[in-house]
């Protein structure tokens, strides 16, 4: 009798909770031409055709996307493609809102526990970038009747509607005139450690009085600036609503104090909140319906994180690789980060 040969299986698991490398950009703000990315690389919920997407994160001063990926634009930026942002639909637990970790654990010298990480708070972190936009018009079934809210579309070349010409107007617009209201709220909360050395939560919160000149709040008129026809788009500051030096309330503090989130120039103002905080998430929450001046539905808002430095991910990375007799097989999945209730009222 003829004994069954046992065949050789190797599985192998990474897992990643952060962007380990750096994409190539012009849009890393004063970055110079390198950031991290929240989502992790390529794996955005707003993009389409990811799977065919290979960020181009070792070759200096390549920092645009393949043209078969962009209905031909030309110059695309990879910071500015689908597959490197995420999207926040309303009327969901899972999908109107996200919890994005600006910190991390680092693992100690015994490799038997870890401690959190603020690179905000070492000093290798510098910079905070957050971009909010509308998604791409969708293509007009009819191009001799083409409504406000589509755009005229070559079935020929454009085979991902989720990417448009941002120096065209092939975006949806927001209703910022009819009620412009918060339809998007924001905090970053955490851990401080108080006067007496005990540790309590602290946080800071968006101004929305529009009273004050350099109100965060994030009203309707906010987001249509940077998505309204005729804005420079080929400016670095395209679709940022919040960066590091953004005012805000602290909320620790009664009566209102205002700082920003963190900056280390000699402002006569409380600074650097958030190289206090010890475990600091960065939180939106997509609370109202999205319409357009025609009243008609904006299916979803896309966000995106950038840093100079790695920070943690509002989802992980699961790559699983498996080799049988030679043969290898890899498959790659993600997971959201779980995201807590939070009040997200804002004091006016």
């Amino acid at each position: 009798m003829r004994a069954r040969r046992k065949k050789n299986i190797e599985m192998i698991l990474q897992v990643t909770g952060r962007s380990t490398e750096k994409l190539t950009s012009a849009k890393c703000g004063s970055f110079s031409n390198s950031c991290y990315v929240t989502p992790l690389q390529g794996t955005g919920t707003a993009g389409k055709n990811c799977a065919m997407y290979k960020p181009n994160v070792t070759v200096e001063n390549v920092n645009n996307v393949e043209h078969s990926l962009t209905n031909g634009i030309a110059n695309t930026d990879q910071v500015n493609y689908s597959c490197n942002w995420n999207k926040l639909i309303f009327g969901s637990g899972q999908t109107d809102r996200v919890a994005v970790p600006l910190y991390y654990d680092e693992a100690k010298l015994d490799g038997n526990s870890s401690v959190p990480k603020n690179p905000f708070k070492d000093g290798t972190a510098k910079n905070l970038i957050v971009r909010l936009r509308t998604p791409c018009k969708p293509c007009a079934k009819d191009p001799t009747n083409v409504s406000a809210d589509e755009r005229i579309c070559d079935p020929a070349v454009v085979k991902d509607e989720t990417v448009c010409d941002d120096a065209k107007d092939e975006r949806y617009k927001l209703d910022a005139t009819t009620s412009d209201d918060i339809v998007v709220q924001w905090l970053i909360n955490g851990e401080c450690i108080d006067k007496n050395g005990k540790t309590e939560a602290c946080g800071v919160m968006p101004i929305a009085d529009k009273k004050v000149v350099s109100f965060s709040a994030l009203y309707e008129s906010k987001i249509y600036a940077n998505n309204a026809s005729g804005f420079d788009n080929k400016s670095q500051d395209t679709f940022i609503i919040i960066d590091n030096e953004t005012l805000t309330y602290d909320s620790n503090a009664y009566p209102k104090q205002t700082t920003l989130i963190d900056d280390s120039g000699d402002l006569k103002i409380n600074s650097n909140k958030l190289s206090q905080i010890s475990k600091p998430v960065f939180t939106l929450f997509l609370n109202k319906p999205l319409l357009t001046k025609k009243k008609s539905n904006i299916p979803y808002l896309e966000y995106q994180v950038l840093t100079d430095s790695p920070v943690g991910n509002s989802k992980s990375s699961l790559e699983v690789t498996i080799n049988v007799e030679g043969n290898s097989f890899r498959k790659t999945l993600t997971q959201d980060v779980q995201k807590d209730l939070i009040d997200f009222a804002i004091n006016n």
